[in-house]
């Protein structure tokens, strides 16, 4: 395993709250002490957050119009390699992490037909079907969506 990897796994373990001890001081001290590998723990923290927040689809489309934004020009070999090696540490995290929300929204009328549909592809995995369905919800009725 590279030193890039090790990093993200030992990140990965300080964010989940599972380093203790002599381990969790020495990285508190790293912390402090390499900004570099302060920058890294941010990215990583970022990168979960995100994922967190928008689920992986949109996270990938998110990061699709950064990359068109800021890379204007062709892109070189070498960047579509790490494109692809960002994405598939992105896939990674994000089946690490993500775990779906339980289905709490008990199917009752059609007064939220609409919400009932988009509760139903998302206990069935259905993510951006079910994304989808939520946008109409917020783009056609604002008011009736629950605080």
């Amino acid at each position: 395993m590279n030193e890039r990897n090790k990093n993200i796994e030992l990140i990965e373990e300080y964010l989940d709250g599972n380093l203790k001890g002599v381990a969790l001081k020495e990285f508190e001290i790293r912390l402090t002490k390499n900004k570099s590998f302060a920058r890294e723990v941010e990215d990583v923290k970022f990168t979960r957050d995100s994922i967190r927040a928008f689920g992986r689809a949109e996270f990938k489309r998110e990061l699709d119009k950064i990359h068109k934004a800021v890379i204007k020009k062709p892109v070189k070999e070498e960047t579509k390699s790490l494109s692809k090696k960002i994405i598939a540490a992105i896939d990674d995290i994000f089946e690490k992490f993500f775990e779906p929300y339980e289905d709490l929204v008990t199917v009752r009328s059609d007064k939220n037909e609409l919400r009932n549909q988009a509760m139903q592809y998302y206990s069935a995995g259905n993510y951006n079907e079910a994304v989808i369905v939520f946008k109409k919800i917020l783009k056609d009725k604002p008011k009736d969506v629950p605080t």
